[in-house]
């Protein structure tokens, strides 16, 4: 990634004091912060980044993204961009990178095998194309947008995953990802204790479908027992829709699994 003073400006919608910016990194964690970092100071539920501003200017941060009501040094007043809310700035940066961006972005969520899948398909991918995909596990309102912002301008495809705990997040996650492809790995009992039951797991995991890109796809699991109802939803939404299975004709079928001894030496 490569974000200059303009780009700022038309994120922000604020004048930029310092005309000479160059950032190639975007945190929420003062550990990380470097001279070309942009920090959104974040209050979590274990700490607030606002803490830790000194620590950053410390570590020369070109800009460092604050609460309007945080009390700036004046001394590094170029620094500072005061906003309303720091976490809904990192999305609408997130917004911008995905906007600006020319690669294929692939959304993933499920109950189960979203990471081992992500980490799956940008092994695959790297071998037609620069990949990049979130880190660990970064799939929450805090590391979906986070991901997203560091993403590089030149890499073709884009892999993300969206996690979630409740409904509506999913949705809120995809409007900022936009994918061009989602894919639902299966539907289990994760997190069943802030639904009703398992079809409401179904349908949470369904948003991911509300923010697909025009002419997108969805990957759905034919072996999942709500198959039928997440074709339907992909049908009404006039999706492009590509199955896999491991034992009923789909797309793409599990024909055999060869068990090899890897040797490490």
């Amino acid at each position: 990634m490569n974000i200059n003073s303009i780009d700022l400006q038309k994120i922000f919608n604020k004048e930029i004091l310092n005309k000479k910016i160059n950032i190639n990194n975007v945190t929420i964690n003062s550990k990380e912060v470097t001279a070309k970092s942009i920090f959104f100071a974040i209050k979590g539920k274990n700490t607030d980044g606002h803490y830790f501003v000194k620590e950053v200017i410390k570590k020369r941060s070109k800009v460092i993204v604050v609460k309007n009501n945080f009390k700036v040094p004046k001394n590094n007043l170029h620094k500072f961009i005061k906003v309303r809310s720091p976490i809904r700035s990192l999305e609408n940066f997130a917004k911008y990178q995905r906007l600006t961006s020319q690669g294929k972005f692939v959304g993933i969520t499920g109950s189960f095998g979203k990471t081992t899948l992500k980490y799956m398909l940008s092994f695959f991918l790297e071998q037609y194309g620069k990949t990049f995909s979130s880190p660990k596990s970064f799939n929450n309102h805090f590391g979906l947008p986070l991901s997203l912002s560091n993403t590089p301008k030149n890499s073709q495809f884009n892999i993300f995953e969206l996690g979630m705990s409740s409904s509506r997040e999913i949705d809120k996650l995809s409007q900022i990802l936009r994918p061009d492809i989602g894919v639902i790995t299966n539907i289990g009992p994760a997190h069943l204790k802030n639904f009703k039951n398992l079809k409401a797991v179904c349908l949470a995991k369904a948003e991911i479908m509300n923010h697909i890109q025009e002419n997108g796809y969805i990957v759905l699991n034919k072996d999942d027992f709500y198959f039928n109802t997440l074709f339907k939803i992909a049908n009404n939404k006039k999706l492009k829709i590509i199955t896999f299975s491991k034992s009923k004709k789909a797309n793409v079928q599990l024909l055999k699994i060869i068990k090899k001894k890897i040797v490490i030496k």
